[in-house]
């Protein structure tokens, strides 16, 4: 366990908070890429200009998890969120990188995402299952995103189960 995590010391328009609780992690994809960029050069900074540019204070995630696999610090991990409206309050973040309504996470990915939300179960005492390890859609009203697209989406219970093998 305990996932690599490359620090990518972004700096943030304004304080962030600190989030008082974690009950849940949310799980995103990037969704539509610019066609102007190859998948694997898209990463945490990347996403943290993109947000700036809309007028926010940076990355909304806490995690992103590249094409190769690599883990890339967003947001600190303490820090309330901007990934999910109605639950920064009491979530994490993870946005792995790609539209995953028409492509499938690599096998690195899986295997980063596995071991991270295994080290962040640990660290917050949370134990997998589908109230604790989520997608985004599962925390919006129908019909507001398909967010973490529907090839990440269906091997969820899969990744559940794996994360769910290295906590024992």
């Amino acid at each position: 366990m305990f996932s690599k995590i490359v620090e990518t010391n972004l700096k943030f328009n304004g304080p962030l908070s600190t989030r008082a609780e974690t009950r849940f992690i949310v799980v995103h994809h990037l969704g539509p890429m610019p066609s102007s960029m190859k998948p694997e050069d898209i990463g945490a900074a990347w996403i943290h200009q993109v947000h700036i540019e809309r007028h926010w204070c940076g990355i909304g995630y806490h995690y992103v998890i590249k094409r190769d696999g690599v883990i890339e610090r967003g947001r600190p991990k303490d820090a309330l969120g901007a990934q999910c409206e109605s639950h920064n309050h009491e979530s994490i973040g993870i946005n792995v990188v790609g539209d995953f309504n028409i492509m499938s996470p690599t096998p690195g990915q899986r295997v980063s995402l596995i071991n991270l939300l295994a080290d962040l179960c640990h660290s917050y005492n949370l134990m997998p299952g589908e109230e604790t390890i989520v997608g985004h859609l599962d925390k919006e009203s129908p019909g507001y995103t398909e967010c973490p697209g529907l090839n990440l989406y269906k091997i969820m219970p899969d990744i559940r189960e794996e994360v769910g093998k290295l906590l024992v």
